[in-house]
């Protein structure tokens, strides 16, 4: 039969927070502050790559709406010029 955990060496365990563990000669309200602050500025920061992209990647499905569209358009229009010819074709085959 197995043995049952002994978690005794775990009782034992500091948990430390780093915040509250600062350099006496700085303000901690201070620094909880600047990182406050620095969180912000780096989410703002993330919201505008976001937006930047969000912006170029509706252009690229714009454009490559367009591009299909003429392409479309374009493989059309040489299967009717196509079939044109082959009527004409036919045409001067049969007189």
């Amino acid at each position: 039969m197995a043995k049952p955990m002994n978690y005794d060496k775990w009782k034992k365990i500091e948990v430390s927070d780093d915040e509250d563990d600062t350099h006496p000669n700085i303000d901690t309200p201070s620094l909880f502050r600047w990182r406050h602050q620095a969180r912000i500025e780096r989410r703002e920061q993330r919201l505008e790559e976001q937006q930047a992209h969000d912006k170029k990647s509706k252009e690229y499905k714009l454009n490559f709406k367009k591009t299909r569209f003429l392409f479309k358009q374009n493989f059309l229009l040489d299967l009717l010029n196509v079939e044109k010819n082959s009527t004409k074709n036919l045409k001067n085959c049969r007189m």
